[in-house]
Parts: structure tokens; C-alpha cells; sequence
């Protein structure tokens, strides 16, 4: 039950198995608000349903379908704003941008999952236009819209608050930084055997950046002058020659 909650807060269950109490409570904490944004659709939506075509089945298939599509939205939100814990350049206005958008459209969902909860609590579709547009207007009306949109946030906002120094994140940089350089090192190795094989002449993969793979800093060009660069060609194919 503990790995299905945490695979719920789009984290690494693996990684949580072996971090801190601390940081397991966290992730449970975070995967029990997940289940409760999937069983407050599940209820919505079959409530809506249920007031369209009078069928609890139909009424269940759809809703099933709808917070399956919610489901995997919100989850597809939840497991990339994961904080990346590999080198990156300072952050611009985009990624910025990108993340207020993100909650925007999390808010509209949780708003759209609101409305038949609010339906349901005040009354039912057969009542005027009238009393239900009054009442969509009063503050508790959006007391219980604004619960709802708070619990859409809360697991985003726990992921994004997470500290990097973590068990779980130092562990996670561990694996992501050991997976990227053997990646980058197999690449590399692979790139000078293939040269090597084609031309018979040693070519190693040419470096622009200092850290590389992760490439935050560009490496500052060398300008060589006319006489040195022509006498290092010169030495450079008369190596190749012996």
C-alpha cells in the first residue's frame, strides 16, 4: 500500500524506499492528496453523469473514463515538475512562464471538478436559472471552489518545496548524474572507435563546454595566429604520416 501511494506522488517509490521517515511521510503525504483529487473526480464526474443519462452504469463508465484522462493529466504535471537536481543555466523567464501556465490549467480542472460538487450540495439541475445563478455567486459557492483548486495545488506545491538536500534528492542526483556521464562516456568512446574504423586516424569528440555533458558554460575559444596555426598542421600531418 506504501509503494502505491508513493508511486501516486509521481516520485521514484525505489528511491523513497531507502530515504529518511521524514521523507517518506512527505511523498505519503503527497500521494494521500493525489487520491483524494482522483476520488473527488471519480465522484463529480458520476454525479454529472448521473444527471445527464439517469444510468448509473453509464453514468459510471463515463466518469471512470474522465478520471482516468484527469488522472493521468495531473500526473503527467505532477512527475515533470519534479526539481531537477542535474546543472543547469540560471533560470529565465520561460520555464517561469511554463510553470504559471501549468497551474492555470490546474485550476481550471479543479474548478470544472468543483461545479457538480457544488450542484450537488445545493440542490439539483431541475431548479430555476435563477436560484442556481444566485447561488453560484454567493462566497460559499466559491469557498467550496476555492478547496478544491487549494487541493489540486497542495501536491505540486509540496513537490516544488521539496528541498534538492533531501535524502530522497541527493539520492536522485546521484542516479541521474551516474546514468547521464556513463551515457555520455559510452557516446563518447563510441563516436572515436566509429572514426577510427572509417578513417584510420584517432579522433576524439571535441569538447565546447567545461562540464560537459551538462553544457551550462561554453569554453572560451583559443584564436591561434596565422604562423602557429600552420605549423601545428604541419606537425599534426606529418604524425599522421609516421
Amino acid at each position: 500500500m506504501k509503494e502505491f501511494i508513493w508511486k501516486l506522488s509521481g516520485a521514484d517509490y525505489i528511491i523513497i524506499r531507502n530515504c529518511s521517515k521524514e521523507t517518506q511521510a512527505i511523498f505519503m503525504y503527497t500521494g494521500a492528496f493525489v487520491l483524494l483529487i482522483l476520488l473527488t473526480s471519480l465522484t463529480s464526474s458520476f454525479y454529472a453523469m448521473h444527471i445527464i443519462f439517469h444510468n448509473d452504469l453509464i453514468a459510471l463508465i463515463f466518469s471512470t473514463f474522465w478520471t482516468f484522462m484527469i488522472g493521468n493529466l495531473y500526473a503527467l504535471n505532477l512527475i515533470t515538475m519534479n526539481n531537477n537536481s542535474l546543472p543547469q543555466k540560471k533560470i529565465t523567464a520561460s520555464p517561469l512562464f511554463a510553470l504559471a501556465l501549468r497551474f492555470f490549467l490546474l485550476a481550471l480542472l479543479a474548478i470544472f471538478i468543483s461545479k457538480p460538487i457544488e450542484v450537488f450540495i445545493w440542490g439539483s439541475f431541475e431548479q430555476s436559472y435563477l436560484l442556481n445563478t444566485i447561488k453560484s455567486l454567493s462566497p460559499a459557492s466559491w469557498l467550496i471552489t476555492g478547496l478544491v483548486v487549494i487541493i489540486f495545488f497542495i501536491p505540486v506545491i509540496i513537490k516544488l518545496i521539496t528541498s534538492a538536500q533531501s535524502s530522497y534528492g541527493i539520492r536522485k542526483e546521484e542516479i541521474e548524474k551516474d546514468l547521464v556521464l556513463s551515457e555520455y562516456s559510452e557516446f563518447k568512446n563510441k563516436y572515436s572507435q566509429l572514426f577510427a574504423e572509417a578513417t584510420n586516424i584517432k579522433i576524439d569528440f571535441e569538447e565546447k563546454y567545461i562540464d560537459p555533458p551538462f553544457n551550462t558554460e561554453k569554453r572560451k575559444r583559443k584564436i591561434v595566429g596565422k604562423g602557429k596555426l600552420i605549423k601545428r598542421l604541419k606537425i599534426e600531418t606529418e604524425g599522421k604520416k609516421v
